[in-house]
């Protein structure tokens, strides 16, 4: 029997957060040939897309589209007569008021094979994440979603409202009077019911305004930027107790990690749960180097007593190269190992092996470690690490008349991805000098743009300054915790 492949794919992104993507959503992304996005859709996302996937920004927002409905279904077809696998992100749940129902009934008309993968609805997941419970045993039985926008020009009779004990709306700030006026015909409700209005839900910058129907038309005008979904019940009144996002400590950061994506999960992660809003822009991806697999011999390895690892790439494509190579890694337990900070010595300890730690996390921290080692001459040093790597180790050592095979396991790669994320105030992560480079050369990148540059150590700040001249930290040591304590100490 043959079985007909899914062409497209209609994947909701969520209501902001990245992370409440479905983990679904996230394996078909990462499947996808094409993909073709919403402005709603958080920018973190596009980096589980394969590197080749072609990206493409289809949104819309009020008063612009990039790309008209008749327009996104025609790219839509000529991908897919392309033989592409096309994912269709859009913000949300692609099934409530995003226009995935027509987007099902061109792909239907056209014959094309879809799945539709739901996601977290923007109704739900904002109202969690104020601490709004849109239903509650004693004061609401009921809820409903309403788009405030007609569906026919200007006839404001379009609106369908309906009874409910809790009232979400999807946009309606341009009705907003017609719409007061409407609900408080309702016997359920009055002037003194309250509502929320909520802009950028979910996210780092998210803005929560309290009102009541009676003071709603005066307190929108604070409102600045779109779109906003209100909440109207007296389940509302819960947030000021239930508001559970308050004590996170990263609450209003907008942080951009722009270090290659084998490296940002875990600390994405950490950052999330700290109540941060992450964007993962990976700007470099280090890559297999064939010229130190040809030099990672068999009698070098042999005849090293001492190995150096300055990163924990270097740890990873060491032992990927030995593996491929069909090299036993027994005799490395027998040798002396040296980590430059805390990340390569886990990485390290992943294999099973323990690392002498240079006490600062640089190579100068590894010559500090070797100028007290007895017959230093005697070894015979190997460095698996990067090509065109700092050579001061090394020069370091041939000063000292040290035997020292450098071998580059890995070259970095610089990415330049087809969308720029960065917004003013962010605080974008440089962990590397590579890092900043790709960063400082993206072609959408502006002098006028102003960031907080958070580095992993002076080496990497130093490449910084070199091109911008706004807040640069610097973390005492190269972890995690304290890029953390030099971005709060900036507060």
């Amino acid at each position: 029997m043959v079985y007909k492949q899914t062409q497209v794919y209609l994947v909701g992104a969520g209501p902001g957060d990245p992370e409440l993507i479905t983990v679904k959503g996230r394996r078909i992304l990462s499947c996808a040939d094409v993909v073709l996005y919403d402005f709603l859709a958080h920018p973190s996302l596009l980096a589980y897309c394969k590197p080749e996937a072609v990206l493409i920004g289809v949104g819309k927002k009020k008063g612009y589209h990039l790309k008209t409905q008749a327009q996104i279904h025609r790219l839509i077809k000529k991908w897919v007569k392309k033989g592409k696998t096309v994912v269709r992100l859009k913000g949300g749940d692609p099934l409530m008021f995003g226009r995935g129902g027509e987007e099902m009934a061109y792909l239907q008309k056209q014959g094309i094979l879809f799945e539709v993968v739901p996601g977290v609805t923007s109704a739900n997941g904002i109202a969690a994440y104020v601490g709004i419970p849109l239903t509650h045993r004693t004061l609401s039985r009921s809820v409903a979603f309403v788009t405030g926008s007609p569906s026919q020009g200007d006839v404001m009779d379009s609106i369908c409202i309906p009874e409910a004990d809790t009232l979400v709306f999807f946009m309606g700030l341009s009705h907003l009077p017609y719409l007061v006026q409407r609900l408080l015909a309702f016997s359920s409700f009055d002037t003194t019911t309250p509502v929320a209005f909520v802009c950028k839900g979910t996210l780092a910058h998210q803005k929560v305004i309290m009102s009541t129907l009676g003071t709603i038309e005066e307190d929108a005008k604070r409102i600045q930027e779109t779109p906003v979904l209100w909440i109207v019940g007296s389940v509302v009144t819960l947030a000021s107790q239930l508001g559970w996002r308050n004590r996170l400590l990263l609450l209003d950061r907008r942080i951009v990690i722009a270090r290659s994506s084998t490296h940002n999960e875990q600390w994405a992660n950490r950052l999330s749960d700290l109540g941060a809003e992450v964007v993962v822009f990976p700007l470099i991806r280090p890559t297999l180097f064939m010229q130190g697999v040809r030099q990672l011999t068999l009698s070098k390895c042999r005849s090293a007593t001492t190995l150096i690892f300055t990163s924990a790439n270097g740890v990873r494509f060491f032992f990927e190269i030995l593996a491929q190579k069909k090299i036993g890694v027994e005799w490395v337990s027998q040798l002396k190992i040296i980590a430059v900070g805390p990340q390569t010595a886990h990485a390290i300890s992943e294999y099973g092996l323990s690392a002498y730690e240079a006490p600062t996390s640089q190579q100068e921290g590894v010559m500090a470690l070797l100028d007290t080692w007895p017959s230093l001459q005697c070894e015979t040093i190997m460095i698996p690490g990067a090509k065109d790597s700092r050579p001061d180790l090394a020069n370091w050592l041939q000063a000292k008349e040290v035997t020292t095979h450098i071998i580059p396991v890995y070259k970095t790669e610089k990415l330049t991805p087809p969308y720029w994320p960065i917004q003013t105030g962010d605080y974008v992560w440089f962990t590397s000098s590579s890092t900043a480079e790709a960063f400082f050369s993206h072609p959408d990148f502006l002098d006028t743009l102003h960031i907080n540059a958070c580095c992993l150590g002076p080496i990497t700040a130093a490449t910084v300054k070199s091109h911008y001249k706004g807040p640069c930290l610097v973390a005492k040591k190269a972890t995690f915790e304290a890029m953390v304590e030099a971005m709060m100490a900036s507060s």
